[in-house]
């Protein structure tokens, strides 16, 4: 019922985003069949109790990850990605959010995730995470699984001391607000299609089923957490992990200059800062899911023994890849403080230079605890 009730709602802010100029011309609805006799409905349930859905056909191209891009178009397409995800954020936007329905309650609810994990490992009998069974289905750590593992008790203590140094990205974006978001921007539910000059461009969303309210950038930072890791989810190696430093840059910047243009640039300046914070978020939460799951004996995740890339710790694998990706991106932005800060001080030490010996001694000599101005009046002007 929730998910054919935004279905209708998406179809309605289509139509009012596209009269109010929010969508670009290459921007493709998505657009579905009404159910014969039930009016606006869009789920029609067969005598099974099956549920199906038909879309009308979009034409362009879909793509599992960024690997699959043609290497010259990757930049320029995640760039209009980003865009897209603003984009899509305005449109759900034109409907009040209060009106929307909750089709998977908590399902990137940040708090929840982290206090299940705790609940695991403080070795409670839980309800399954996300699980809406009744009875409900129930889990507990398992240490026979756990000793199953490779190298089993040893990586499971790593990953609780990482994820518990970590815990503050939780409510990191909490003071950014809610939004109504698409809540699964995985890049095949992404369709792309080629312009004029041949560059691939965000043409719309589908699998529109988890359409519901949450933080403003759950779904960049979803977005940016599978686009920045080349090797993806399961490499053969986590040490081989890497962050593409470039495609996150395009598609950040695809993202705020389409939010400079919906909403000004003041308000693209506002979320600039905590970009980052929402891919390391998305990075912890998902090793957070994915590790309890492997505890507990990977309930939640089932995994298939016979599709390629299995292993028997496939969830703690991934969970460690999501970790190992985090630290990753922790060591960019740490490069990038030290940057700022080295051009910092190269400034300061320029600004130096410039001043007579008794001014320098004048300054040494006051308390460096105060915030101190170096006003200097050269040919050029102040410095």
């Amino acid at each position: 019922e929730a998910i054919d009730h935004n279905t209708q709602l998406l179809e309605k802010a289509q139509v009012i985003a596209r009269e109010k100029g929010i969508l670009p011309p290459e921007w493709q609805d998505a657009r579905y069949i009404s159910v014969r006799g039930q009016g606006d409905r869009k789920i029609y349930r067969d005598s099974m109790g099956r549920a199906w859905r038909i879309m009308d056909f979009i034409d362009g191209q879909i793509f599992v990850s960024y690997r699959d891009v043609p290497i010259a178009d990757r930049i320029t397409m995640a760039h209009s990605h980003g865009a897209a995800i603003a984009t899509f954020g305005a449109m759900l936007a034109t409907i009040p959010k209060e009106e929307w329905a909750q089709p998977l309650p908590r399902l990137h609810d940040h708090e929840y995730h982290r206090d299940y994990l705790k609940a695991i490992l403080e070795g409670k009998e839980v309800p399954l995470s996300l699980n809406r069974a009744q009875p409900p289905i129930t889990v507990q750590m398992q240490q026979s699984v756990i000793n199953g593992y490779e190298n089993g008790p040893a990586r499971v203590r790593t990953l609780i001391d990482k994820l518990k140094k970590r815990e503050y990205l939780v409510n990191s974006l909490d003071a950014l607000g809610e939004g109504v978001m698409h809540n699964d921007t995985k890049l095949d539910n992404i369709m792309f299609r080629r312009d004029a000059q041949g560059r691939l461009q965000c043409i719309g969303f589908i699998d529109n089923d988890t359409i519901q309210l949450g933080n403003i950038l759950d779904d960049l930072g979803d977005t940016l957490r599978y686009a920045a890791n080349p090797l993806g989810d399961n490499p053969d190696s986590i040490e081989d992990i890497v962050i593409d430093r470039e495609l996150i840059a395009s598609m950040i910047e695809g993202f705020t200059g389409r939010i400079s243009k919906l909403y000004g640039q003041e308000r693209a300046d506002e979320l600039k800062p905590h970009l980052i914070n929402a891919v390391k978020l998305y990075y912890y939460e998902l090793c957070a899911r994915l590790f309890a799951d492997a505890i507990v004996g990977n309930r939640y995740f089932v995994q298939d023994p016979h599709r390629k890339g299995w292993r028997p710790d496939l969830n703690l694998h991934v969970a460690e890849a999501q970790m190992r990706a985090l630290e990753e991106l922790e060591k960019m932005s740490e490069e990038a403080v030290r940057t700022e800060v080295e051009m910092t001080e190269g400034a300061l030490t320029q600004v130096l230079s410039n001043l007579p010996t008794d001014k320098i001694n004048e300054l040494v000599n006051q308390d460096v605890s105060r915030e101190t101005t170096i006003e200097i009046k050269t040919d050029a002007g102040i410095k």
